[in-house]
């Protein structure tokens, strides 16, 4: 899913003003998104509990991809050989 989400990434100068920002807040924020879609998994992800997260997780491959198309309308089975549960990521 993550390298699907490599086709359009952020310029390194926004990452940049993230990361300095971070710095130069001293904040103790645990996330930081960057990204126009960053934010919109978080709130999905927040949307959750632990086991709902590991059950989404443990589908099997045709069902997560599947899923991983509906929710997010990204076909992340074009980037993966394979497309087995080890080649996620």
């Amino acid at each position: 899913m993550f390298r699907a989400a490599l086709a359009n990434p952020i310029s390194a100068d926004e990452t940049a003003r993230i990361v300095r920002n971070i710095i130069e807040s001293a904040t103790w924020q645990l996330r930081h998104p960057s990204g126009a879609d960053a934010g919109a998994f978080l709130g999905w992800r927040a949307g959750m509990n632990d086991e709902q997260w590991i059950n989404w997780s443990a589908q099997e491959d045709d069902a997560w991809y599947d899923q991983v198309q509906r929710e997010f309308g990204l076909n992340a089975r074009q980037y993966v050989k394979g497309a087995g549960a080890a080649d996620r990521s």
